[in-house]
C-alpha cells in the first residue's frame, strides 16, 4: 500500500517536473522574444537621434560623440 502511494507521489512529482520545464522554456522564448524586441527598439531609438535623450542624461552626449568621430 505504502509502495503504491510511493510511486503515485513520484509520478505526480515527475509530472510537475516536466510541467516546469515546459514552462520554464515558454518563458525563455518569450524573454528572447522581449530582449530582441527591446535591442530593435533602443537600435531604433539610438538611429532616430541621440538627440532627444541627451537632454535627459549627460551620458548620452558623451557616447553620442563617442560614436560620430
Amino acid at each position: 500500500c505504502a509502495k503504491a502511494r510511493y510511486s503515485t507521489a513520484l509520478r505526480h512529482r515527475v509530472n510537475a517536473c516536466h510541467c516546469l520545464r515546459e514552462l520554464v522554456a515558454e518563458l525563455d522564448v518569450v524573454s528572447a522574444m522581449c530582449i530582441h524586441r527591446w535591442y530593435i527598439f533602443d537600435a531604433v531609438r539610438r538611429a532616430t537621434g541621440d538627440a532627444v535623450d541627451s537632454h535627459s542624461d549627460g551620458d548620452g552626449e558623451k557616447s553620442e560623440k563617442n560614436e560620430s568621430h
